[in-house]
This record gives C-alpha cells, sequence and structure tokens, in this order.
C-alpha cells in the first residue's frame, strides 16, 4: 500500500508521504502561494533577513524576492526552500518565451583539487585570467565549461571520472567531476557523494518559476505557468553533464588582486537550458496556476 501512495521513492532509504484528510499537501500549498503572488503583478526587489525585509537589486534579485514573497529568509543552506519544495525563478524577456534561457540548478562548492587543498587565491593565481573588461586590478575565472572540452581561455577540461554514459544504469560511488589541466592537475572537483548529497537534498521535488524584470526600481512579475519535478535522480545529473546539456559556469573573482588580500567571491554555478530541465528528474509536470 505505502508503495502505491504519492512520493514513494523506490530508491530512498525513507520516504515523506502526505496524510490524508489531514488538510491540504505542500504541493497545493506551494501552487496556491504561487497564485497569490502571480496575482501580486509587479514587486520590487527584496530579500528577507530574519523577519526583515530588505530592499535589493544583486544579481539574483529574482530568486531572493521570489523567497522573501513565499516567506523564506536568504540563506546558503543545503535545505529546500519551501515545504521540501526546492523553489527556482527564471528571468524570461517573455513569460512565452526564453526555453533556451539557462537556468542554475545548483552551486556547490568544490571539495577536491587546488581549489580545495590550497585556496580559492591559488587556484585564481594559477588559471584565472586579468577581467576582459578591463576592469583594474581583478582577477577572474569563468566560463561555459562542458565535459570533454577544453575551455580556449582557462586551458582547463571537465571530465567525468566514474561515469560511463553507455552504460546510464550506474556509476562509481568514489568518481569525481574534475577541472583538469593539460598536465593532468586537478585544479577543482566535486566527489560524486558530494554532488549526491546536494542534488538528493535540494531536488527531491523543485519549482520553476518565470520571471520578467523591469528596471527603476528593479521589480520582477512572477508568471502562471510552474514546471514541478519531482525524482532527485544522480544518474540523470551524470548523463545530463556527459551530454553537455549540464555544464559548469563559475563566476569567480578575485578584486584588489596585487594587495596581497584580494576579497574573493565565488560563485560555482552548474546551469542547463529552460526546455531541458525535466531531464534531470524522474516526472515533471506543468500547472497553470
Amino acid at each position: 500500500q505505502i508503495r502505491t501512495e504519492p512520493g514513494y521513492d523506490i530508491d530512498s532509504g525513507l520516504n515523506q508521504l502526505e496524510l490524508r484528510g489531514r488538510g491540504s499537501t505542500a504541493k497545493v500549498r506551494l501552487l496556491n502561494k504561487l497564485r497569490d503572488i502571480h496575482n501580486m503583478g509587479w514587486v520590487t526587489g527584496r530579500r528577507l533577513s530574519g523577519s526583515t525585509v530588505v530592499p535589493t537589486s544583486a544579481p539574483q534579485a529574482v530568486g531572493y524576492t521570489l523567497e522573501a514573497l513565499l516567506g523564506v529568509s536568504a540563506n546558503g543552506y543545503n535545505e529546500p526552500d519551501f515545504e521540501g519544495y526546492e523553489v527556482k525563478a527564471m528571468t524570461l524577456p517573455a513569460f512565452d518565451r526564453g526555453a533556451s534561457k539557462a537556468v542554475t540548478v545548483m552551486t556547490p562548492e568544490p571539495d577536491l583539487g587546488v581549489y580545495q587543498e590550497d585556496g580559492v587565491r591559488e587556484f585564481l593565481r594559477r588559471w584565472g585570467y586579468a577581467d576582459k573588461r578591463g576592469r583594474p586590478d581583478r582577477r577572474n575565472f569563468g566560463g561555459v565549461h562542458r565535459v570533454g572540452i577544453c575551455h580556449e581561455t582557462t586551458g582547463l577540461t571537465l571530465t567525468l571520472n566514474g561515469f560511463d554514459p553507455e552504460l546510464p544504469d550506474r556509476f562509481d560511488p568514489d568518481g569525481d567531476l574534475s577541472l583538469v589541466d593539460p598536465n593532468g592537475i586537478a585544479a577543482a572537483g566535486w566527489t560524486f557523494r558530494k554532488l549526491v548529497d546536494r542534488w538528493s537534498r535540494k531536488h527531491a521535488a523543485a519549482a520553476y518559476i518565470p520571471a520578467i524584470a523591469a528596471d527603476k526600481p528593479r521589480r520582477f512579475m512572477y508568471g502562471d505557468c510552474v514546471l514541478l519535478c519531482e525524482g532527485a535522480d544522480m544518474l540523470r545529473v551524470l548523463a545530463a553533464l556527459a551530454a553537455g546539456d549540464l555544464y559548469l559556469d563559475p563566476a569567480i573573482k578575485g578584486e584588489k588582486w596585487a594587495s596581497g588580500t584580494p576579497n574573493i567571491k565565488c560563485r560555482n554555478q552548474f546551469r542547463i537550458r529552460r526546455n531541458r530541465i525535466f531531464g534531470l528528474y524522474r516526472s515533471s509536470s506543468n500547472y497553470r496556476l
């Protein structure tokens, strides 16, 4: 009987099942909240710090604002945002456009390589580059890195070790995803164990909400068509990496580089096109609010 209940996952040791007759489900509550947010129309950029609403126009403001409207404080915790759902807002040129828009699905920090062993500063020193926009005293590391392709600027190749796309039903739990230089040195990497933990914790269920943005002041309007995905599946993630659909697009910078104590900011983004998101999960459905 348990196996027939919604939410049962054969690969999970524990399953969270909704009790019948005890009120609305988490999915219904989320969709109702998102409907209310859609009906608000334009809302100014904000984030929630504890119980305090703080105006923001940061690059991630579309996500911060949605979280604030859902009553979720801005945080870096490796946990879902709303009652078990990871909530992702996507800024599009229009609600009926942007199928190929890139969406960030996770931002785990490396736990392998020079990045982890010697620090981000040493990583930037060896594989970073001067700012391409000419901003002085700054060193960057960025660009789309796909599995098996050497990046022309950084000279690093993203390698997938312990997964064979011709055997997509298995992977080596001791495997990893690494950025490797031409001499075979691992500049940075993520163990499969870390990626599995991050993906299964954050993405057992996820909601992707489209938004359009305007400036002066920075504000957003959230759409009424929501993609709900369920069933975090690491094998699907690895297959998407191997196929090049899911890729690394980091945004790491060191400002005041010559000072000896640069101000370093890191964001290791794994991204995928909006119209390919469904391939990362066992099931997905579009809901009109």
